[in-house]
């Protein structure tokens, strides 16, 4: 990894960097390690990637349960405004 970010002029931010390994349900967890110029990447279990959050089991319910809450935000919003504004303000 080292020669191929140097050859490419790249950066790797540690700081920021994690590692996830993708299993099975019924698959027992395993730690992985992997290090670089003798720093430990952190193993994430559950993150989000271009916005979209998934775990280790390729599972939407974290990703699910924060737009369900922004939805039901946006939803309380266009009810408490439905009196007041017309439905060309409203869309």
């Amino acid at each position: 990894m080292i020669e191929w970010f140097s050859a490419n002029k790249l950066v790797l931010n540690l700081e920021k960097t994690n590692i996830m390994k993708f299993v099975t349900i019924n698959q027992p967890h395993c730690a992985l390690t992997i290090s670089y110029k003798d720093k430990c990447i952190d193993e994430a279990v559950n993150l989000k990637f271009f916005r979209i959050q998934i775990d280790n089991h390729l599972n939407w319910r974290n990703h699910t349960d924060q737009i369900i809450t922004k939805l039901s935000v946006a939803c309380y919003m266009v009810r408490q405004m439905y009196h007041i504004c017309n439905n060309n303000t409203l869309r």
